[in-house]
């Protein structure tokens, strides 16, 4: 089976890059690469779901005798953030945030937005550009997709990308909690500037992700900081750390309104621009534009996109030419 994509010239998380990839029968192992760090990526955008990240640096830690069980401390930091449990009941949401690069001087800006959906189960990222959709993630409880917006080409992801997928769609998932996603805890107290802070290590069942370090706030008992690493082999995909800056209620659920993401050596902050809960999404929200299978129409499609793009460079080209 042959099927084609785009990658945006300007993904999300991986600027720098500006290359097309076409599937021919199996996914290369470097597009299979790049497709598995962005999709980690992406699921990271709604973190603070379910991990309300801080903005803390740790720099010294000196180990405190612990006084609370993993259990109890998941317990509390849930009530925190969700006190009257309208996330955990909610049948569906959306989130919105937009991203800005530290020192970044492009006037370009980027959107994330995240919809979830609890019957029939739908979880899907976009990832805008201008008020664009460079890129799209759909998965379904059972199978998961990337799709092109431009062509409404998809691709069907399976294996090792697919186990990833569903273990880390429940982090978006209010319904679940961390007992539902990690199989196991280590509890221990840090202490840093004279400030107690809780040191949970979540140890997740998927093989290629090292644990999750999550630093919580002894007093509030919201979470400050969250580090973790994927790696393949020796080779790390992903290193990532976020901190908050700022706290925010919206419907009686805290959501970090501000938060800071190192990822990869590169420096974002993300600012929630809209939180809802109990959305009513349109009938067509969460379908394929195009089966994945259909290798005929996503043929079609793609040489569409290409006729559009030449067509719009040569009217560029016509412009600038007759404004000499």
């Amino acid at each position: 089976m042959e099927i084609c994509g785009t990658v945006p010239e300007n993904d999300l998380f991986f600027p720098r890059y500006d290359y097309k990839f076409k599937f021919v029968g199996r996914i290369s192992n470097l597009t299979r690469e790049w497709i598995t760090m962005r999709l980690i990526l992406y699921f990271l955008c709604i973190l603070p779901l379910t991990f309300i990240c801080g903005c803390l640096i740790l720099e010294e830690e000196k180990s405190v005798d612990v006084d609370i069980t993993p259990e109890a401390l998941i317990t509390k930091m849930e009530a925190a953030v969700d006190p009257k449990g309208k996330c955990k009941q909610a049948s569906s949401y959306i989130l919105r945030q937009e991203r800005i690069t530290e020192g970044d001087s492009s006037v370009d800006k980027y959107e994330v937005a995240s919809l979830f959906n609890r019957e029939p189960y739908f979880f899907k990222t976009i990832i805008y550009k201008n008020q664009k959709p460079i890129s799209i993630t759909l998965f379904d409880g059972d199978n998961a997709w990337s799709i092109d917006p431009d062509s409404g080409s998809s691709i069907l992801l399976s294996g090792a990308q697919l186990d990833m997928i569903r273990s880390l769609a429940k982090i978006g998932n209010p319904a679940y909690s961390y007992m539902d996603i990690f199989s196991r805890f280590e509890v221990s107290e840090v202490l840093s500037d004279m400030i107690e802070y809780y040191k949970l290590t979540c140890f997740h069942s998927y093989k290629d992700l090292t644990p999750m370090l999550v630093f919580i706030d002894s007093s509030t008992f919201l979470i400050r900081k969250i580090t973790f690493k994927m790696t393949s082999g020796r080779r790390t995909l992903v290193d990532y750390s976020s901190f908050i800056n700022r706290y925010e209620a919206y419907d009686d659920v805290m959501m970090p309104q501000i938060t800071t993401v190192l990822a990869n050596g590169v420096k974002y902050q993300y600012k929630i621009t809209e939180f809802k809960l109990n959305v009513e999404f349109p009938p067509d929200t969460f379908k394929l534009p195009v089966p994945w299978y259909d290798r005929k129409v996503h043929k079609e499609l793609e040489a569409a996109r290409k006729a559009a793009v030449k067509s719009e460079q040569t009217e560029t080209m016509a412009k600038k030419v007759n404004g000499k």
